[in-house]
């Protein structure tokens, strides 16, 4: 195997730049993994490039970002494994579920073409499921965390805000849990055309009269994937029960007496679990969480920031970068 091998590094805002690094050596807990599909996680990675923080941090982003951050929702095939591990062998297909590694200081991020990973943060990948699909399983953990803290679902009214694919996962993981109606809240035309085919029961442009409408007990649960404030204050407006707020939530969100007469509760994100994984790509593997239609680009290095920019118009929910 090689001992180099080639990285995305973000060095400044708006420039990105392909750099040779060493291929990392494995701790006895950790697998090496040969990348072969990472998809993007947008408002992080466009923030980024931008220069701005996601999560508002005060002096951050620090340029140069380290070399392959902020990958983190990757797939690909263990090609060698460290001396404690014996959950993994040469040539399984794995996903990550978890993406702590990716974030530690002196680590490299996932936009490489190799990545050592603990053992412990990686599931097997079914012989069926293609690894560019299989990528997207840290963020589908991530939604289906917020899920599982919202507990039974059978017929429920259901509301999401947002149809980017954080909200595409969500609407399909409501459906699989057994609610009743699933109603999608998201301003762009062909992303409420794409939930529709996944199986929105309907798709609101959150500014047309309709949606201005609907009254204040329509839903009994939402889930707010935007990431954006005036997203979750409309969720408030028409549910009458938890608003669970998986987007990292830029914005400030007023709570008055209206909401409390309603029993309207904000919950913040539960975090990271392994069982959420296995939920998730369980629904996945299994077909009820279709993943294929929510990714809309696949590029290579070479043209990431092309992709970004087709991110950022809302082009597309999601992208797969593939070393």
């Amino acid at each position: 195997m090689a001992e180099q091998m080639r990285a995305l590094q973000i060095v400044a805002p708006g420039e990105v730049q392909l750099v040779q690094v060493e291929v990392p050596k494995v701790a006895p807990s950790e697998v090496l993994v040969r990348i072969r599909a990472a998809t993007v996680c947008s408002h992080w990675d466009l923030n980024m490039v931008a220069g701005r923080d996601i999560f508002e941090r005060p002096d951050y982003p620090k340029y140069p970002i380290a070399v392959g951050v902020p990958g983190h929702e990757v797939a690909g095939e263990v090609v060698e494994v460290g001396a404690q591990v014996d959950a993994f062998k040469v040539g399984d297909r794995v996903a990550a579920w978890s993406s702590r590694s990716s974030q530690l200081p002196g680590r490299l991020g996932y936009y490489a073409e190799y990545a050592a990973i603990p053992a412990d943060d990686l599931m097997h990948v079914p012989d069926h499921l293609p690894l560019e699909e299989a990528a997207i399983l840290e963020l589908a953990m991530c939604v289906a965390a917020s899920f599982r803290r919202a507990g039974d679902l059978a017929g429920k009214r259901v509301a999401i805000g947002g149809a980017g694919a954080a909200g595409l996962i969500a609407l399909q993981l409501a459906r699989a849990l057994g609610a009743r109606r699933v109603e999608v809240f998201e301003p762009t035309a062909a992303r409420r055309a794409l939930a529709l085919t996944l199986g929105a029961d309907l798709a609101h442009d959150p500014a047309s009269p309709e949606a201005l409408a609907l009254t204040a007990r329509t839903y009994e649960v939402a889930f707010e994937c935007a990431g954006a404030a005036v997203s979750a204050q409309n969720l408030m407006r028409v549910t009458s029960g938890p608003v669970h707020l998986f987007g990292v939530v830029h914005g400030e969100i007023r709570f008055t007496m209206d909401h409390w007469g309603r029993n309207v509760q904000l919950c913040g994100y539960p975090g990271h679990s392994r069982e959420s994984a296995e939920l998730a790509m369980a629904l996945i593997a299994g077909g009820a969480v279709k993943i294929k239609p929510i990714v809309g680009m696949k590029v290579d290095f070479e043209h990431y920031r092309e992709g970004l920019a087709r991110l950022k118009d809302g082009a597309v929910a999601k992208m797969c970068v593939v070393p």
